[in-house]
């Protein structure tokens, strides 16, 4: 493979994500460092953008609010630890890429596990795992999710999120006994169950923790 080369992805295969045999690691050490990695950067940011680009992110953004807007109630819905789950639209002030939570030391008790860095502002993290029983283990979470409440900000960890959806019609149902004390009901979506969270539930038990 050229160095160079506009197709080229060296950091992916003789860089530091993949065998890590680059002549060019002895001196950059990271390929952020390197100037084929930057130059690809530019390349990537300066391309002329496809005729129809915004308006497929104008369409996908747009498109899930109008199919809510037929008089049915409006839902985030997120899926966590292979479960479903649902929030008023209201609540989600940001969804983020997956990024680090800072663990807090010591602390076992609460819903409230550590700290994430939204935008250079940390962010009280919580662990749904602690007040939903029916929420397994996540292998891969791949967003964060940020709530805003009167009490202040918090977030956590989710394995994707679905964003805007109407309940499959005729299926809100109160929720059961293992949905766990912040639930207070649930629905089908496309024949799937989800469970609705209580936000004003979920926030005091995650910012009482955090005070």
């Amino acid at each position: 493979m050229a160095e160079g080369d506009g197709n080229s992805r060296c950091w992916n295969e003789s860089g530091i994500w993949g065998d890590a045999s680059c002549p060019r690691l002895g001196e950059a050490i990271h390929c952020a460092n390197c100037q084929i990695y930057a130059d690809a950067g530019r390349e990537f940011f300066e391309r002329e953008i496809p005729k129809g680009y915004f308006k497929s992110w104008i369409d996908s953004a747009y498109n899930p609010a109008a199919k809510v807007s037929g008089g049915g109630a409006a839902y985030f819905v997120f899926k966590c630890g292979g479960a479903l789950f649902a929030l008023p639209p209201s609540a989600v002030a940001e969804l983020s890429i997956f990024r680090m939570i800072h663990k807090i030391p010591f602390r076992r008790e609460g819903a409230v596990v550590g700290l994430v860095n939204i935008d250079g502002e940390l962010v009280v993290a919580a662990d749904l795992r602690r007040l939903f029983p029916n929420i397994g283990e996540s292998d891969k979470p791949r967003c964060i999710v940020v709530c805003s409440s009167e009490q202040g900000k918090f977030a956590f960890a989710a394995d994707f999120a679905r964003g805007a959806a109407e309940p499959d019609e005729g299926t809100l149902a109160p929720a059961e006994n293992g949905d766990g004390v912040c639930a207070s009901g649930s629905f089908k979506l496309a024949g799937e169950r989800v469970v609705v969270i209580d936000f004003e539930m979920l926030s005091a038990a995650v910012m009482r923790r955090a005070r």
